[in-house]
């Protein structure tokens, strides 16, 4: 991240934080989705050491990673993303298809290739949120679709 930014990072990013809203627009979208529950984040100004882990476990990012990296909220989107394809709660279950297709073979290559970075279990091999935000603006704002980042090209055209 930028160092002239004061970060956060959340360190507890499981489905009991993330709250879904109204759409944004008056046309038909997705939902407007808000993360939750502060109390375990830490800053660059915090003292760390100080700051109470409640971390969900199935959620957690590896255990010999340091509290205080910048890239272990990545890991844990990862993970809400392997349990929303998976349609799990416990998405360690699937830890050893992390590196071959963790979102599921029904998934595009180019979901589980975004999802093969963020759960990369040593940090400095991890895409930064930076990077991850760019990744998905490019790939899917940029001119994709959704549907085409999930499940390919549809199967009926109209």
């Amino acid at each position: 991240m930028h160092d002239n930014y004061d970060w956060i990072i959340h360190r507890d990013i499981s489905p009991r934080n993330i709250f879904l809203g109204l759409p944004v627009s008056h046309e038909p979208s997705w939902p407007k989705v808000v993360l939750g529950d502060f109390g375990s984040s830490i800053s660059s100004v915090d003292h760390w050491h100080a700051i109470e882990l409640r971390q969900q476990q199935d959620f957690s990012p590896p255990p010999f990673e340091p509290p205080n990296n910048k890239r272990s909220d990545v890991f844990q989107v990862g993970l809400i993303i392997v349990a929303l394809c998976r349609l799990t709660t416990m998405p360690s279950l699937y830890l050893q298809s992390f590196q071959s297709s963790p979102a599921g073979a029904t998934y595009t290559p180019m979901l589980n290739d975004i999802l093969k970075r963020c759960l990369e279990l040593l940090p400095a091999n991890r895409v930064s949120a930076v990077e991850l935000h760019q990744v998905l603006n490019t790939r899917f704002i940029g001119g994709g679709s959704l549907h085409g980042l999930l499940l390919g090209a549809p199967m009926y055209q109209s």
